[in-house]
C-alpha cells in the first residue's frame, strides 16, 4: 500500500492524521507493505510486487495546494479516505486553489471512479455538486480508540495539557486551576522546512504527551478529536461555534468569551465531565468501515488518475489567472496617476508638492554649479 503524505505545511495536523492511519492499518492489516508518496519519500509509482496485480494507493489529508504542484503526486492515488478540500491555495498560489482541478470535465469523469470518503460535511457539499459519489466518514485520527496505544513510551503523568491554546487563554485558564495540577503547554506549529520523517518523530511524541495526560485543552478541533479517541477530558476553545460543522458534535466546546470573563475550574471541570452529542467511536466506525471497503475490493482493472489528459488544462487556467491579475494591477496603476495628476483633489496636492521637491532640487543644484564654474572664471 502506498500513503501519500500531505506534504509542505508547517503543523503537525496532517501528519498526526496520516501517522493514525498508518498506525492502523499496520494493526489491522498487518500483511501490509507501507509505502510512502510526499516530500521525503520517492514519487515512484513502478510496482516492486510482480505477484500483486494491484496494489492500493491511498490519501488522506486535506486538498489545497497549488494544482500545478500537486497533480503529479496524485497521479498515483486510487483512494481518497478521509480527505476536506481546502478553500485556498497555498502561500504563493491563493488565486489557485485544488478546486481548480474540478472545473476541468476530464479530472471530474476520472475521479468519478475512485473512492472518495469525506472528513467534513462542506466537502461532501461541494462533491455532491460536481456528482461526484462520496461518502461522509468523518476524521481518521478517531481511530485511535480502535487502537492498542501501549506501544507508545509513557512519559510523566500530566493533570492538565495545553495545545495550540494562546498565552492569553492559557493565562486565565491557568490562574483557575487548582495549585497542584501539573499543566504543560505545547504547539503543533514546526518550521516549513521540516520534513516528514522528523515530523512523524514529533507526531509520536504528541500523542505519547496525549496519553499520558489526563485533560487536553485545545483550540484545534484536530487535536480536540483524538484526545476525545483516547478518552481523555477534553475541551475544545473556540471563538465562534460553528453549527454547521459536523465534526463539532462529537466534542465539547468552551467560547473563549467564558474564558476571559474569568471562568472558574469548577465551571471548566464540570465542562470537561460532559458527554459529546456524538460518540467518537461511532465516526471511528464509519471511517473502520469505509477502509475495509476499499482494501476489501478485489483487485480493480481501473488505471490511476490519468493527470496529463488535463494538465495543460490546469496550467492554462493558472497562467490566465496570473495574466488578469497582471492586467488588473496596470488599470489600478493608471487610475493612480490620473488620481496624483488631478487638480480637483485636495489630498493630492501635497503630494505634488512633494514630486516637485526633486526637480527644484536639482534646478537649485545646477544654478549652483553655474554660479561656481563663473567664480572659477
Amino acid at each position: 500500500m502506498r500513503i501519500l503524505r500531505y506534504p509542505w505545511t508547517d503543523a503537525l495536523i496532517e501528519t498526526l492524521h496520516s501517522r493514525i492511519f498508518e498506525l492502523y492499518i499496520a494493526e489491522k492489516f498487518p500483511t501490509q507493505i507501507i509505502e510512502y508518496l510526499g516530500r521525503d519519500f520517492p514519487l515512484s509509482s513502478e510496482n516492486n510486487q510482480p505477484h500483486s496485480p494491484y496494489r492500493q494507493s491511498i490519501f488522506t489529508g486535506s486538498l489545497t495546494q497549488n494544482p500545478i504542484r500537486f497533480l503529479d503526486q496524485m497521479s498515483d492515488i486510487s483512494n481518497f479516505i478521509g480527505i476536506q478540500l481546502g478553500q485556498d491555495g497555498s502561500v504563493a498560489h491563493k488565486e489557485l486553489g485544488i478546486r481548480h482541478l474540478f472545473q476541468s470535465e476530464t479530472f471530474c469523469r476520472d475521479i468519478r471512479a475512485h473512492h472518495i470518503g469525506c472528513r467534513d460535511s462542506g466537502t461532501k457539499k461541494f462533491l455532491d455538486e460536481h456528482e461526484i459519489p462520496s461518502t461522509l466518514i468523518g476524521c481518521v485520527s478517531s481511530l485511535l480508540c480502535k487502537l492498542d496505544t501501549q506501544s507508545f513510551p509513557i512519559l510523566n503523568h500530566t493533570e492538565v495539557l495545553l495545545i495550540d491554546v494562546t498565552e492569553e487563554l492559557q493565562k486565565c485558564i491557568l490562574e483557575s486551576k487548582v495549585d497542584n495540577m501539573s499543566c504543560i503547554s505545547i504547539s503543533t506549529r514546526v518550521p516549513e522546512i521540516s520534513g516528514e520523517s522528523q515530523k512523524t518523530a514529533l507526531v509520536d511524541l504528541l500523542l505519547s504527551q496525549m496519553i499520558s495526560s489526563k485533560i487536553v485543552i485545545t483550540s484545534n478541533l484536530d487535536l480536540a478529536i483524538p484526545a476525545v479517541a483516547l478518552g481523555k477530558k477534553t475541551l475544545l476553545i473556540q471563538e465562534l461555534t460553528n453549527n454547521e460543522e459536523w465534526l463539532n458534535e462529537y466534542v465539547t466546546i468552551v467560547n473563549t468569551k467564558e474564558i476571559f470573563d474569568g471562568i472558574t475550574w469548577t465551571k471548566l471541570d464540570a465542562l470537561l465531565n460532559l458527554q459529546p452529542a456524538k460518540h467518537v467511536a461511532a465516526m471511528a466506525s464509519e471511517v473502520e468501515e469505509f477502509i475495509g471497503k476499499v482494501l476489501g475490493d478485489a483487485p480493480r482493472s481501473k488505471l490511476n488518475l490519468s493527470v496529463d489528459v488535463f494538465k495543460d488544462q490546469v496550467l492554462s487556467e493558472a497562467i490566465n489567472s496570473l495574466l488578469i491579475r497582471i492586467k488588473n494591477l496596470e488599470v489600478i496603476e493608471e487610475q493612480m496617476e490620473g488620481l496624483l495628476t488631478s487638480r480637483s483633489w485636495k489630498v493630492t496636492v501635497p503630494l505634488r508638492k512633494f514630486s516637485d521637491w526633486s526637480r527644484k532640487y536639482s534646478e537649485r543644484l545646477r544654478s549652483k554649479s553655474k554660479l561656481e564654474m563663473s567664480d572659477g572664471d
